[in-house]
């Protein structure tokens, strides 16, 4: 863990209550503490994570690394928080777990009334559109003809990459996307890494990119693997626990049907 203060909840004691008792600012499109993307509160040395944060606000404030975007779109026209909203996710966790559609399904529906009852056009980067095309894949197409003007990915993570398969044992550092520079930073990352479902979500789809590419080699016996191997990478790793996760989410939502 990161020396200094941390911030926790528990259901005994009520979310706000422990915000304000910090003297934590408030994110005032979702009340919950604002966070840099570090997880970093305005106090040094807190963070706040888990149920203290409420990634549907829709505000711009809770995606602050697409300034320069939100920018681009106001110089046309756009307005922050009224047609620029963020459906915002926790990226740990897969689109099937938590409230994710639900939320999001109400937010795009109160953009489009704000908004003279406009059609709402999607925007996702990176690992956004595997989340949008899960909503687009799990509404109906009425809902859909009468809320959703288009779909843009920009660099969409789609079929997986092999990045994802090294962090299970590196660790990835999530305000930078750079690799740990200790050994217990390496650690407690990885065992993040290898517990999320979103970790398998957006690894190299098998079944796409077979063994056409080299995931991991082990230097100390040279056995390489590629995204075909990885049951045999889970299992020389001693990682039997997170076998089902990855059975799970390798190649997620390919048998939902989008002609709904």
């Amino acid at each position: 863990m990161t020396p200094g203060r941390s911030l926790f909840t528990g259901d005994w004691i009520p979310d706000h209550e422990l915000a304000r008792c910090g003297d934590v600012t408030l994110d005032p499109g979702t009340r919950g503490p604002a966070v840099d993307t570090a997880l970093r509160t305005c106090q040094s040395g807190v963070f706040a994570a888990g149920d203290l944060l409420h990634p549907g606000g829709g505000t711009t404030e809770g995606a602050p690394f697409y300034e320069p975007l939100y920018r681009t779109l106001e110089s046309a026209g756009y307005r922050r928080n009224r047609d620029i909203r963020i459906a915002g996710y926790d990226a740990r966790l897969s689109p099937d777990i938590g409230d994710f559609l639900q939320r999001a399904q109400k937010l795009i529906e109160d953009t489009y009334h704000d908004n003279g009852n406009r059609p709402v056009h999607l925007i996702g980067h990176s690992n956004g559109p595997l989340y949008a095309y899960y909503l687009l894949t799990h509404t109906t197409r009425t809902w859909r003809a009468q809320y959703i003007h288009g779909f843009t990915s920009l660099a969409g993570n789609f079929p997986g990459q092999g990045l994802l398969y090294p962090v299970l044992f590196t660790g990835l550092n999530v305000e930078d996307f750079g690799y740990p520079s200790t050994e217990d930073n390496a650690a407690s990352s990885a065992r993040l890494d290898q517990s999320a479902p979103s970790t398998y979500l957006s690894a190299a789809d098998p079944s796409i990119f077979g063994n056409r590419e080299t995931i991991l080699e082990d230097a100390s016996t040279g056995r390489t693997y590629t995204p075909r191997d990885y049951h045999q990478l889970i299992t020389d790793a001693k990682l039997d626990r997170t076998k089902d996760i990855a059975d799970y989410y390798l190649g997620f939502d390919k048998t939902t049907d989008p002609t709904r």
